[in-house]
């Protein structure tokens, strides 16, 4: 266009008359000077397109519009292909991923709770309050990793271990402040999906282990009854999901649900607390089941994150197989585990980095 307009302004100068004809203009339709708004638009579009995935161009937006006379602009006639559900979960994985993670990730805290066991078949209630102290091992491995594949990217390990001082009321009377400690430990593989840039959803599936421990040995109830040592061991496996959500840079939320499938377990009541002579029982549990859930409030930082978890935790299990064992007279003793449940409520403190 400067050409034309210097030749113009020549023309002017030597005061010949302004014909046309004379004018060194030229009117190029060719693609390549020459590109119309649609054509703008359309190539907009394939460069977004294009940046979620460079490895699949997107074909240009069709037109309905008729091509202009006098103009090799050509249209394309196929249109354009939007990106699928799963094509917009791959994109946030790969590209829009805004929720902070890290490969390796450690979290620290401390937990307390209050606890509620019942066995409803003699009236008994064991309650009190629990402190303890947990840590989180979290590993996410690169995408290229070994350990990173279509099934599985998220592995953890967690621990806990808590006490405190129970109150027993039953038929038998009550006795107050029974040392209690409770251990767990447990290890879970799971996989991120990015439902959205800033959504992640991950189901996981594991094993864990618990161990309760409720020390009334020595002790004597109101009515006179001795009370006794006894420890609860479970194996089972959770299954569940954690969700998080990055609401900006500084804050994320998130929750847990959790189903466990009760696999093993098995009852020792030390009645030798009472007796030396009298014989400690065993008794295998088979059926059970647990729930937990969770809510999370994350303030995250460049180096280390911190958060405040409410929780609750729950288990029911059965009767017990009946355990018999010989008495120091030879009498036969028997005895089962009842059914029971327990509840807990709490809130988790920690910090992560």
């Amino acid at each position: 266009m400067q050409q034309e307009m210097n030749c113009i302004g020549q023309q002017m100068k030597s005061g010949n008359n302004l014909d046309w004809g004379d004018v060194c203009y030229t009117y190029q339709t060719s693609q390549d000077n020459v590109q119309s708004p649609m054509q703008e638009h359309q190539q907009e579009v394939k460069k977004e397109l294009d940046a979620y995935d460079p490895s699949r161009p997107i074909a240009a937006a069709a037109s309905n519009q008729p091509e202009a006379q006098g103009s090799s602009v050509a249209v394309n006639p196929t249109p354009t292909p939007y990106p699928t559900i799963a094509q917009h979960v791959s994109m946030s994985q790969e590209v829009n991923n805004f929720i902070h993670q890290k490969v390796h990730q450690v979290e620290i805290g401390t937990e307390i709770s209050h606890i509620v066991y019942k066995e409803p078949i003699f009236n008994l209630k064991n309650r009190g309050e629990m402190y303890g102290v947990y840590g989180v091992y979290t590993y996410r491995p690169k995408k290229e990793d070994i350990f990173s594949n279509q099934i599985i990217n998220m592995y953890r390990v967690d621990s806990k271990i808590s006490f405190g001082q129970m109150d027993y009321t039953s038929d038998s009377g009550i006795i107050n402040g029974i040392q209690d400690y409770l251990f767990e430990l447990r290890g879970v593989m799971g996989y991120d999906y990015f439902i959205a840039p800033d959504w992640r959803i991950t189901p996981y599936i594991g094993f864990g282990y618990r161990r309760l421990s409720d020390d009334s040995g020595g002790k004597t109830s109101s009515t006179g009854a001795a009370g006794y040592g006894r420890m609860a061991n479970y194996v089972y496996m959770p299954v569940g999901f954690d969700l998080t959500h990055q609401l900006d840079s500084a804050w994320q939320i998130g929750g847990t649900g959790e189903f466990d499938i009760f696999l093993w377990g098995r009852q020792d009541s030390y009645l030798s607390d009472v007796d030396s002579n009298l014989p400690d029982l065993h008794n295998r549990q088979r059926h059970g089941m647990g729930l937990r859930a969770s809510l999370e409030i994350v303030r995250t930082g460049d180096k280390y994150n911190f958060l405040l978890q409410p929780f609750v935790r729950y288990w029911h299990l059965k009767d017990s197989d009946t355990n018999v064992a010989i008495g120091p007279s030879g009498e036969v003793i028997g005895g089962l585990e009842p059914n029971n449940n327990s509840t807990e409520l709490g809130v988790k403190a920690g910090v992560q980095f």
